[in-house]
């Protein structure tokens, strides 16, 4: 039987789905009868099969030859993949394996006379941002535990492909190898983005059964841009064993974390994430957490605390270049989101997150495209306020500390007590960080110290006596001085490019009635 496949919607996972547009020759030849002899098929230059009907004599095999050639031999049993793709989605055809073990083998094809497919074809244009590959990310789910129950059902993998589809993430050119061995399927991986090798245990082995994991390195390539994964995914935690991962070189899109080692522990409805440790030159951090499934979906909770020696190293670390030296820090997260652990995005957090930073020093470099950290724009607030108090914030300005905490719920983070204490001045942030809309509702309010220099002046004009006549009247006139002196700005619009507006200043006779105000004007309260 041969056909053009013109008119016929092939809905499988990449490298074999198809508009109904296109054509893509298919060739099948069948010996009959068929539980004696075999079935050969040619599906364009995209593969080239064979397989044999199993019976009382001969067990079932069949050999999946990726890309043009000749057709390919078969094992003596079990199922052998090889061969070359453009493309290859590793969730999707995990769950189609799942669909067919629970549902049979009916392939998902609709004729001229069928009514459209609930998957939509790969050519298909996008609706919403993002929704396509979304929505691929929540219909798919591993295949269930007794999938490769036995060695006599899997004869090998040996595959190339350009690139490969896990969930919303793209991974570049990598070659995946496996075979059974006595207890377990081994595979390794390599590529530029991952090399190394995973150990999934058979289903006949005794319980507690462990998936290790050993790779030199780990890059798991950035989301595209208006992607978050979708929060309705049928994987299930619960299905899955014991972990054991270590990475000598862990990345997360432009966040370089260094070795990272995971331990997990099957729960009843999911999985409890023991450690999950990440350590380089950078940064240390150490989390815990849990992975479950409820009739919402995949949740995952996470407790971390991340510590660096150097702010600006840490940033670094995360991809965030040249804003700030210095500054020992310490950052804790407590917070939960919709989805799998590896689908962590701050803007899907629910939670706080508090953070402490030591001394250091604003770089007066300008981040390139795409290099803002969103929290704070610390570069956007000094060039400004450089402005404004030149002889306060000068390039290069040096701070004392920064601390804050932020609430994160819808996308968004909420802060009232963000404080930078700097040598000449005191600078307070309060408002909304748009996590998801990339944006800004912030007030920023300026305290210069304006009495810092009393002292100086006086110890060059009087000698000692001068200095404590300086610092009697720093402290007499800090206050007053001080409040009299604060400006107030707006912060709106994007990340890379935000609006900062003075606000007109409160009325300076307040000073004189509160010892130490503290105001939140209703007219720059964003939050």
């Amino acid at each position: 039987v041969s056909s053009s496949l013109r008119g016929v919607a092939l809905t499988l996972p990449a490298p074999f789905a198809k508009s109904r547009a296109a054509a893509s020759p298919i060739s099948v030849d069948v010996d009959l009868p068929f539980e004696r002899g075999e079935v050969r098929i040619e599906l364009g230059s995209k593969l080239r099969a064979r397989a044999r009907a199993g019976n009382d004599a001969r067990p079932f095999t069949a050999h999946f030859a990726l890309g043009a050639g000749a057709l390919p031999e078969l094992p003596a049993s079990g199922v052998r993949i090889t061969g070359y793709a453009s493309e290859v989605d590793v969730l999707g055809w995990s769950g189609l394996l799942r669909e067919l073990d629970e549902h049979g083998d009916q392939l998902a094809v609709a004729g001229p006379t069928q009514p459209a497919p609930a998957v939509r074809p790969a050519d298909a244009a996008p609706t919403a941002a993002g929704a396509a590959r979304a929505s691929d990310a929540a219909s798919i789910a591993p295949p269930p535990a007794d999938a490769f129950s036995a060695r006599q059902r899997f004869a090998g993998i040996d595959v190339a492909a350009d690139a490969w589809l896990l969930g919303s993430r793209r991974f570049g050119a990598l070659a995946v190898k496996g075979e059974a061995g006595a207890d377990a399927l081994r595979f390794t991986v390599a590529g530029a983005e991952a090399q190394g090798e995973m150990s999934v245990p058979l289903a006949t082995q005794p319980a507690p059964q462990t998936l290790s994991v050993r790779f030199d390195r780990l890059h798991l390539p950035e989301l595209p841009p208006g992607i978050t994964p979708g929060p309705a995914s049928t994987i299930d935690p619960s299905t899955l064993p014991a972990l054991v991962v270590d990475v000598d070189d862990f990345r997360l899109g432009r966040a370089r974390l260094g070795k990272l080692a995971l331990r997990t522990r099957p729960l009843e409805r999911g999985m409890r994430i023991d450690s999950l440790t990440a350590k380089s030159s950078r940064l240390a951090m150490d989390a815990e957490g849990e992975w479950l499934r409820d009739a919402g979906g995949e949740r995952s909770r996470l407790l971390a605390e991340f510590r660096s020696p150097d702010m600006g190293e840490l940033l670094g670390a995360l991809g965030f270049e040249g804003i700030v030296a210095g500054g020992a820090t310490r950052a804790e997260l407590n917070g939960q989101w919709r989805g799998a652990p590896m689908d962590f995005a701050l803007s899907k957090v629910e939670g706080t997150l508090s953070v402490a930073v030591g001394a250091g020093r604003m770089l007066d470099v300008e981040p390139g495209a795409g290099r803002v950290f969103g929290l704070v724009n610390l570069q956007a607030i000094r060039r400004r306020l450089a402005l404004d108090f030149s002889d306060f914030f000068t390039p290069g300005m040096a701070f004392d500390s920064i601390d804050g905490d932020f609430q994160m719920r819808a996308g968004n983070a909420y802060t009232a007590n963000v404080v930078l204490r700097a040598p000449a001045a005191e600078v307070r942030v309060r408002g909304r960080t748009g996590l998801a809309g990339k944006d800004y509702d912030q007030q920023v309010e300026v305290r210069p110290r304006v009495g810092s220099a009393l002292p100086v002046v006086g110890a060059v004009a009087a000698g000692p006596a001068g200095a404590a006549l300086g610092w009697v009247m720093q402290r007499a006139l800090e206050k007053p001085l001080g409040y009299a002196a604060r400006t107030r700005y707006r912060v709106t619009g994007p990340w890379n490019k935000p609006v900062i507006t003075q606000l007109p200043r409160l009325p300076s006779m307040r000073a004189s009635r509160s010892p130490d105000p503290d105001p939140t004007p209703s007219d720059a309260d964003p939050g």
